[in-house]
């Protein structure tokens, strides 16, 4: 295991080398560093715009220890309150992992970083970042680790985790591998042998999601981590429980450049400091990595970490340097047939999970064929931490993937942002082009063309979708509903208080599910790249119906419902005559489930009238890859869109095939022979509205998000609600208009 865990950590740190050696340049006096070229010396260079201007602003890192999109937004709005609070100009990034955000700050691509406690001391260890804050958490400057289980895994102690699937965080991280790493050996358990298998789910929440979602056994994280998906999953501290903590961890830090000027270093920790002591300050640090509060730190605080780090058996000395290069294999033939390429594929999968599986079966059956082009899949989170990672990695002057799938609806703000090409001409040089395209269901095609272009592939799609109960519905005589008024009623029927609701309907992340209810009364809430009609009559009466089936019906729970992760389960097990939900748990529930499940669009208001909308992700391929890796990764849709891995995809994932041809492969008519539910999935496609996407999506589906939730709970009337969000989404679509 020893040396394992040093050939982790070369890996880890070898992207550090070139910035080391460069750190290393610097040991020289100052006096005697200019003499050791003729190239002018920083000091005589033309002067740039001042560190902490509008021009050259100071850069800050966030390691991306939770969900990025979210780090992201917190750090923006920090950027603004530092401004405010000390006059200097600020730009933050989320790094694409921890030891991304070392070498960031080593190579003074970053002025400040937010840095995990193990992170700091690596980048503190190799070129001099000082740490000038700890941050504060329940009152103190120290933290635990934590092993997490699924409450009915039947695991209780650390023993018992031998023969298990294990997920830690980051190879960098302190919490998530160093002090459990150290915790286990102490114990003699050795993860490389007494586990089935380990993986690396990139950030805190993901381990805590692949917990709950039992894709791990187990898993490694922050104390007390669960919290970080309670939102979406509010039932996370019942499901997944804790088993051991480790001994308590220095808290992670706010470090800077050793060389950045030290009247700036005071000005940044005296401005963080007193930040952090406002209403505003103590919000936005929340927000970002769940913080209370920031203190003055010193190194000598982070010595029990480098003891631990000991005890793993990592030199740290010997794993920076430099390895020798092994000599090249020579190709063979048929590999040397075409210019060898190899090109990465960012994909929204939080671990090793059953669809990461699937893609990496095609990767290799798609090398086999093109035996000159290595695919290497990058999975993440979710989409939101695939397009954040591509927009931190492109806006700090680093390499995109040539290939990534994001939601179908990022499509404006990717071309904007010019992150994405066009991808007529590569369909216009196949041999079938347009026979091609007009082979996808027209309903997934409509969020992939903007200005006469077409700018992504189908790929992972979905459809909302009514499951319901048939067997229950046949006992009670009940017909699946046409309308409104006949859903409703049925809903209300079938409701048993205190032990069975007649629908759950998700409203955490609302627009989605929502969107149905409005097409289904002849009005989509969205017309244009540039308008929305939140306050059209038609969608105020959605809203109301919507609410109506708690306050009217009394059929399902009042107000906002966060049950988007439980509601499956809760209708496999009879807590739910029906619910609303992704095509992509078809699947999950049927495994469950042990009565005939339906799955019908969700009823219009008039009797005989029914509606859906389409959800999912596509594939885009990234602008700034070198093309070559652009015309490969073009090779990689056109193989993995095929119909057979249309349909196959589609089988094993529960996601709608998309494409028409799918259907005609043997694989996919005997499926839908034994599971005739993926059938009528596909046929509700005729009933889709386009899913909600425009400019300026994020803020625009936020204030829907906000003022449609406070609708649901009651603080305003549909009618209000729509009219201010209305108001706002006008405002936020202006500049586009």
């Amino acid at each position: 295991m020893k040396n394992r865990k040093l050939l982790t950590w070369i890996l880890v740190l070898a992207m550090l080398l070139p910035v080391l050696s460069a750190c290393a340049k610097h040991t020289p006096t100052p006096t005697k560093a200019p003499a050791a070229t003729k190239a002018p010396a920083p000091t005589k260079a033309p002067a740039g715009p001042q560190l902490g201007t509008k021009d050259n602003p100071i850069k800050m890192v966030f390691v991306p220890s939770g969900n990025t999109q979210a780090i992201l937004t917190g750090a923006k709005e920090l950027d603004n309150l530092l401004q405010k609070q000390t006059g200097l100009y600020f730009k933050s990034s989320v790094a694409t992992s921890y030891a991304a955000a070392i070498e960031a700050m080593c190579a003074g691509k970053a002025d400040v970083g937010w840095l995990s406690t193990f992170a700091y001391v690596l980048a503190h260890d190799k070129c001099g970042v000082e740490v000038k804050l700890v941050t504060v958490r329940y009152g103190k400057p120290y933290y635990r680790g934590q092993i997490i289980v699924r409450a009915d895994s039947g695991i209780k102690t650390l023993d018992d985790l031998k023969g298990k699937k294990f997920a830690f965080v980051d190879p960098a991280s302190t919490s998530g591998y160093l002090y459990p790493s150290a915790m286990f050996k102490e114990h003699g358990i050795d993860p490389d042998k007494d586990f089935k298998q380990v993986v690396f789910a990139g950030s805190h929440n993901a381990v805590v999601l692949a917990v709950y979602k039992g894709q791990v056994d187990a898993g490694a994280t922050y104390e007390d981590a669960r919290g970080t998906i309670a939102k979406d999953f509010p039932d996370v501290k019942e499901k997944v429980k804790v088993i051991a903590y480790t001994p308590k961890i220095p808290n992670d830090t706010v470090s800077v450049r050793k060389d950045l000027p030290e009247g700036l270093k005071k000005k940044i920790a005296n401005g963080l400091l007193a930040l952090s002591k406002t209403e505003a300050g103590k919000k936005v640090l929340k927000d970002i990595y769940e913080i209370g509060g920031l203190a003055p730190g010193n190194d000598a605080m982070y010595d029990p970490v480098r003891k631990t780090a000991k005890l793993m058996g990592i030199n740290l000395e010997e794993a920076i340097q430099p390895k020798k290069e092994k000599p090249k294999a020579t190709p063979t033939k048929k590999a040397a047939a075409g210019k060898k390429v190899t090109i990465e594929v960012y994909y929204p999968v939080a671990v090793d999970a059953p669809i990461a599986k699937i893609l990496k079966g095609y990767i290799a059956d798609f090398e086999k064929e093109y035996p000159n082009i290595t695919v290497k899949p990058v999975f993440s989170g979710g989409y939101g931490d695939v397009k954040t990672t591509i927009q931190t990695t492109i806006e700090g002057g680093g390499k995109p993937p040539a290939l990534a799938v994001m939601l179908a609806t990022d499509l404006y703000d990717l071309v904007n942002a010019d992150y994405i090409v066009p991808l007529d001409d590569y369909i216009k040089n196949m041999k079938d082009g347009d026979a091609y395209i007009n082979d996808f269901f027209p309903a997934f095609m409509a969020n992939s063309k903007y200005d006469g272009k077409i700018w992504s592939i189908p790929f992972q799609r979905s459809v909302v979708v009514m499951y319901y109960n048939a067997d229950l519905f046949q006992k009670e005589g009940i017909k699946p509903p046409d309308s409104w008024e006949s859903w409703a009623q049925a809903a209300q029927k079938l409701t048993i208080p205190g032990k069975r609701w007649g629908i759950e309907y998700p409203s955490g992340w609302p627009y989605w599910l929502f969107q149905p209810l409005a097409i289904g009364n002849g009005q989509n809430i969205v017309e244009s790249p540039t308008k929305v009609v939140f306050d059209n009559p038609k969608v105020i009466e959605a809203v109301q119906f919507y609410i109506d089936l708690s306050h009217k019906y009394k059929a399902m729970p009042e107000g906002v419902q966060k049950v988007w992760g439980s509601a499956p389960a809760d209708f496999a097990k009879g807590a739910a005559a029906m619910i609303v939900h992704s095509s992509g748990s078809l699947n999950g529930i049927l495994k469950q489930a042990n009565f005939k499940v339906g799955v019908m669009p969700i009823p219009g208001k008039e009797k005989g009238t029914y509606a859906t909308v389409p959800g999912g992700g596509n594939f885009y391929i990234m602008k700034k890859a070198p093309k070559e890796e652009r015309d490969a990764a073009w090779k990689f849709i056109e193989f993995v869109t095929q119909p057979k891995y249309a349909a196959d995809f589609s089988i094993n994932t529960g996601y709608v095939a998309t494409r028409k041809s799918a259907y005609e492969t043997d694989a996919m008519k005997k499926h839908i022979q034994e599971v005739p539910q993926a059938g009528q999935i596909k046929d509700m496609l005729k009933y889709a509205g386009m899913e909600l996407s425009c400019m300026n999506l994020g803020k625009v589906r936020n204030i829907f998000h906000k003022y449609l939730q406070a609708a649901y709970n009651g603080q305003m009337t549909p009618a209000e609600a729509m009219k201010k969000a209305q108001q706002e989404a006008d405002k936020a679509l202006a500049p586009f208009k």
